[in-house]
């Protein structure tokens, strides 16, 4: 025989309550701001049309930061208006392994997010915001686990300098 309680009801209504406030949150997304471009810095003037960089030129860019970032001397990539940028290299000196090298093992595609151009001293230079995306494995030796490898893709910007053509 099947005994039910008088508190079965309540059990049942706070279960289901529990159950519906989490399939509600749920239902929020995250707010993603409309990407927009940047207006240009004082006496830069942007290109009417944004000219696509080398691919070799980004992968040495990329390959540059990942050798710095091995070495431990990532703070001289950063740019001065990179939030909190000493904390992020105190941090990474702090958490990651000595011996951690980040490889590149492929950079899967490389887009120009725009372009201005500035008067220079030896001419005019063109800066260019460039975004590429690449795999990469960050490995280490760890004291009980042994050799650890971590692959991933992630999406790193520069800004990259360039002689102008014009």
């Amino acid at each position: 025989m099947l005994l039910v309680s008088k508190l079965a009801p309540l059990k049942i209504a706070l279960v289901l309550a529990a159950l519906s406030s989490s399939v509600m949150a749920a239902e929020f997304r995250r707010a993603t701001p409309i990407a927009r471009p940047t207006p240009p810095p004082p006496n830069f003037q942007a290109v009417s049309t944004v000219q696509p960089l080398d691919r070799d030129l980004v992968e040495r860019a990329v390959r540059g930061v990942f050798a710095d970032w091995n070495r431990g001397d990532l703070s001289q990539h950063l740019s001065e208006r990179f939030f909190d940028g000493d904390r992020l290299t105190d941090q990474i000196a702090l958490s990651a392994p000595r011996d951690a090298q980040i490889r590149l093992l492929a950079l899967q595609s490389v887009s120009t997010l725009e372009q201005f151009i500035s008067p220079g001293p030896d001419g005019a230079v063109t800066i260019s915001r460039v975004s590429a995306i690449a795999t990469t494995a960050v490995e280490f030796n760890d004291p009980a686990t042994g050799f650890q490898r971590f692959e991933g893709t992630h999406e790193y910007q520069f800004r990259i300098t360039t002689r102008s053509a014009e």
